[in-house]
């Protein structure tokens, strides 16, 4: 009998359930995902950071998977920001807020800007 590799419970002969399988999946795409669109979102950074961490939380996400997610939300948002091309002061300040909710420095965001070229 196997523990299932996401929720820890029993999974029979198997490594995980398929629906635990799914709903981690489905996470790591929605978390991404949320990015482009906190730019224009007027929810704060910390509840956009607490809803990120409860959906990794409900799909057995863990917190190395997450940064990897919160990282690939991050290189979206400033693609989408780039697009824009007339970025303003509070724009740029918002991408900052919302990489240090998830401890991304300002070097962070610099460096995942300078690798979109």
């Amino acid at each position: 009998m196997f523990a299932c590799a996401y929720c820890g419970e029993s999974a029979g002969l198997r490594l995980w359930h398929g629906a635990c399988r799914q709903r981690h999946a489905a996470a790591l795409e929605q978390i991404p995902a949320f990015f482009p669109k906190a730019l224009r979102s007027d929810m704060p950074a910390s509840g956009f950071g607490n809803l990120a961490r409860q959906i990794a939380r409900s799909a057995f996400v863990k917190d190395k998977e997450l940064r990897r997610a919160v990282e690939d939300g991050l290189r979206r948002l400033i693609d989408e920001a780039a697009r824009a091309r007339d970025l303003t002061p509070a724009q740029l300040a918002r991408i900052y807020e919302i990489a240090a909710e998830f401890e991304f420095a300002p070097e962070d965001v610099t460096r995942l800007a300078a690798q979109r070229r």
